[in-house]
Order: C-alpha cells, then structure tokens, then sequence
C-alpha cells in the first residue's frame, strides 16, 4: 500500500473505527496508524501471524464497505476542498476568515464524531 491509500484508511478508521470490533480497531489501528507490521501486532497479541492477517483484511473491507455506502469520507474530502476554494478566492477580512475557520473546524469535528 502507497502512503495515500494509508491516509486514505486512516481516515476511514477515525469515522468508522467504532463500528469494527475491539480486536478488529485494535489490530487495524496498530496496522495503519503506528505502522506495525503483521508479524510485530501478531507478537503482541500472542497470536500468529496468519490471523492478523485475516483480521487485517476482514475490517478493511468492512471500512471499505462502510464508505462504499456513506460517502464519509469521501463527502468530509469535498468540503474540505470547497472550504479551501472559498477562502482562497474571498474578500473577505482577515478576521472573517478565522472565524469561518473555527465554524468549519466545529463542523468537521462533527462529521468525524
């Protein structure tokens, strides 16, 4: 996996990390987020190597079907752009700006809630 498909699962583990099981976030969280490799989380856990694989696999494609039918991501991605477009192109003050921006940081919040 390339480094933008790893932000890209990252993502969708922050939204729908809370819909795998324990072990699954655990494992997926250690796999993406610190990078640890299948045999290191299989060390860990005391289990093989071959069953964090498994378990790799089984909540990636469940985050994958999880965006597959919300668009979380995907959605949070095209605002965040729009965001940036708008503000980029605005006349507005300094100090508009910022308070747009912690308007925006709240609604992001709240999407990834």
């Amino acid at each position: 996996m390339n480094v933008s498909q790893m932000v890209q699962l990252g993502k969708m583990l922050d939204i729908y990390g809370s819909m795998l099981t324990e072990k699954q976030f655990k494992i997926l969280n250690s796999y993406i987020n610190f990078n640890g490799s299948l045999s290191e989380i299989a060390e860990e856990l005391n289990i093989s190597r071959q069953a964090v694989a498994d378990l790799v696999k089984r909540a990636l494609d469940r985050l994958k079907f999880f965006e597959s039918k919300l668009h979380f991501c995907e959605k949070i991605d095209k605002l965040k752009s729009e965001y940036s477009m708008l503000i980029d192109k605005s006349l507005l003050t300094e100090k508009q700006k910022q308070q747009i921006e912690v308007i925006y940081q709240k609604l992001i919040k709240i999407l990834e809630e």
